[in-house]
């Protein structure tokens, strides 16, 4: 009931420096409160951290929100905070990291200084534009150190020239009924006392999505009611359903709630991997009749191909798009901070393009139509084009947006004469550097645990066994079989479907119905693994150790070079010898390799710079450091001239082949 001026003093009281005792003796005294009133306000629950704004602006902007109900933005703009003038009142000399500089974009900003960047300025929940704006920031930054200050900027915006009115009144209204939506549940979060959050905003309409009856709003794996109050519990969690670390989905209807050991079970599985088999404390039907609530964009998530069907719809495509556009924007007012914001401005993708074509760029690489998107320059032939691309350029397009914008362009002079000659010498001499990662973090080993049968023979190879669902059976796969009668069936399966994939599964599924088996048992003899030892310390489980870290090249007494490859298991392993000191006492590492690291040949047909793309034993798979796109089916595409690269470190001795490291701008470091 205190008046808001009063309320602030309180406010600043309780955040100061006084003692506990300190603030009681000033709430009775001065505040007049009784002491267990006093007590409760001492002990108020005000949250950690810091706003986004200053007290002064505070006290210009929530004012004209309150009395003329409007939203943050406008409210802004009436106080004199306009956000769409002139951007920041100084330039800075370099970027910073952008959660200090794009504050109303971030969440889970803690304030405290003793954090880490991204904990106490927050970041974005996109991951995607969160990556390429630290990526951004890297190369800006090398620019300006180079070359000086930029006095303008020119970037690529991933939209169309100009959308449809039908399309505008899509989005529109999607917005409306987002902000709608987040409205809703920032009241309630208000009533409830809980905080206004990203988290906390998903969680509530995932609630509501649930079920229209409160009352059967429950956690679609257990069955269990999910009331309000114990809907921001610890114990209460949001699944991805589809795994994000396949699928990259982190939209509303990949989200649901769950009870939290629910989703310990599940795991970095699918919903028909981790329950289809109804175990103890689950069952499956149930689960399919309670998701059932959630729309059928959310169900068929939970069907045994879900995971096939969500590649094969181009999903990461289209989210791939989204993110570039969201990434192209929130960019331009990051690069606002290190040039004049009128001297920051976009093209659009499809004018690059005409252009691209106009100037006759799309040969530079080979392409024979368009752009030659196998090879990673393409990005280094579209920067050229938006530098070269000035406003009227722009304008003269934008008002044309209708009919064939290329006939347009048609007399469009080159920028300069020799044009195109000099971007094709320029392009050519380009090093393409890729992002490094030589940490060890990531699954140390794969999730199938074996039991052990046997070993380890004198190679350190053991014979194991798993179970395996009878219907994702391969046909190499059925001499392995442990039963040796089921072994023998299985064989009579194979020869009478033969070669067709349909006619196996109807075989499996026949064979399934008529012998009642589900799962099978498989024998394996591997090695490599990593052992799970029981009390006595001897071994019961194992895993394979799959992904190689890295491989340390090796120069024998005798001047041979091998190679030794570590799984990312061991290399994970803390003051332990290298194991190819047991092997080889007297060899010398020159150097280590990781994956897309770049190895420059100097010798021989195949000198060049070629990048890591995989390593195996003592083999490395090597490809040109500009090649692009799916390179395992381009390998396998007879049409394609694009061939891997297999050869050893042995064979790299012979060339004097040596590791180049390049810097963000390509240029070498060494």
């Amino acid at each position: 009931n205190f008046d808001e001026a009063f309320r602030d003093s309180l406010v600043d009281a309780l955040t100061g420096d006084l003692s506990h005792d300190e603030l009681l003796t000033l709430a009775q005294e001065e505040w007049g409160l009784d002491a267990d009133q006093a007590d409760q306000v001492v002990r108020a629950p005000l949250p950690d951290g810091y706003g986004k704004l200053s007290q002064c602006a505070l006290e210009r902007i929530v004012p004209i929100m309150r009395d003329q109900r409007l939203g943050y933005a406008e409210a802004a703009k009436l106080a004199g905070y306009n956000h769409s003038n002139q951007g920041p009142e100084k330039l800075l000399q370099q970027l910073p990291y952008y959660g200090r500089v794009l504050g109303s974009h971030v969440v889970g900003d803690s304030g405290n200084k003793d954090d880490s960047e991204e904990q106490r300025f927050g970041r974005l929940p996109n991951p995607t534009v969160h990556i390429g704006l630290n990526q951004l920031r890297k190369v800006i930054n090398a620019v300006i150190r180079r070359y000086g200050a930029p006095k303008q900027i020119v970037i690529e915006l991933a939209r169309e020239l100009k959308m449809s009115k039908k399309a505008k009144e899509r989005v529109s209204k999607l917005q409306a009924n987002n902000r709608q939506v987040n409205d809703d549940a920032r009241a309630e979060l208000a009533t409830l006392g809980q905080k206004d959050n990203g988290e906390n905003r998903m969680r509530y309409r995932l609630w509501l999505r649930s079920a229209a009856n409160p009352l059967d709003r429950c956690c679609v794996y257990t069955g269990e009611i999910i009331s309000l109050s114990r809907l921001f519990s610890a114990e209460v969690e949001i699944d991805h359903i589809l795994p994000f670390s396949q699928t990259l989905d982190n939209s509303a209807s990949n989200r649901i709630l769950c009870l939290r050991r629910a989703n310990r079970h599940k795991g970095n599985q699918t919903p028909w991997e981790a329950f289809s088999g109804s175990p103890e404390g689950y069952n499956w039907n149930a689960i399919l009749a309670s998701v059932e609530e959630h729309g059928q964009y959310v169900a068929r998530r939970f069907n045994e191909d879900a995971i096939t069907r969500f590649s094969e719809e181009g999903s990461f495509l289209d989210r791939h798009l989204t993110d570039t556009a969201y990434l192209s924007r929130i960019a331009r007012e990051y690069l606002c901070h290190v040039c004049p914001s009128n001297q920051v401005w976009s093209v659009p993708g499809r004018l690059t393009a005409m252009l691209r074509g106009v100037w006759g760029l799309n040969s530079v690489l080979g392409g024979a139509r368009g752009k030659n998107r196998q090879d990673h320059r393409h990005h280094a032939v579209d920067a050229v084009v938006i530098a070269c691309t000035d406003r009227s350029t722009l304008q003269r397009v934008s008002r044309n947006a209708e009919g064939a914008r290329e006939r347009l362009l048609a007399d469009l002079e080159h920028p300069w004469e020799g044009f195109r000659d000099e971007v094709k010498a320029i392009i050519g001499a380009v090093l393409v550097a890729h992002r490094q990662d030589h940490g060890t973090g990531g699954a140390l080993h794969n999730d199938t645990a074996y039991g052990i049968v046997d070993g380890p023979d004198s190679n350190g190879i053991y014979t194991v066994v798993s179970r395996k669902p009878l219907s994702s059976l391969k046909p190499n796969q059925v001499e392995q079989v442990a039963d040796p009668t089921l072994r023998a069936s299985l064989h009579e399966a194979v020869e009478r479907a033969g070669s067709d994939n349909k006619s196996w599964a109807a075989e499996l599924a026949t064979f399934t119905r008529t012998h009642g088996v589900r799962r099978v048992r498989l024998h394996e003899r591997l090695g490599n693994l990593v052992l799970v030892g029981n009390s006595a310390g001897e071994p019961y489980k194992a895993y394979k150790a799959d992904g190689n870290h890295c491989m340390d090249a090796l120069r024998l007494p005798d001047g041979k070079w091998r190679g030794f490859c570590f799984t990312r298991y061991a290399a994970a392993q803390k003051g332990v010898t290298p194991p190819w000191k047991q092997r080889w006492p007297a060899a010398r590492r020159i150097f280590r390799l990781h994956k897309n690291d770049l190895l420059e040949v100097p010798e021989g047909s195949n000198a060049g710079l070629f990048r890591i793309v995989k390593m195996s034993k003592e083999s490395l798979t090597l490809v040109m450091h500009a090649e692009a796109g799916d390179l395992k089916k381009r390998d396998a595409d007879g049409q394609d001239s694009f061939k891997y690269l297999t050869t050893s470190v042995g064979k790299l001795g012979e060339l004097k082949a040596r590791p180049v490291r390049l810097d963000v701008l390509g240029a070498r470091m060494d």
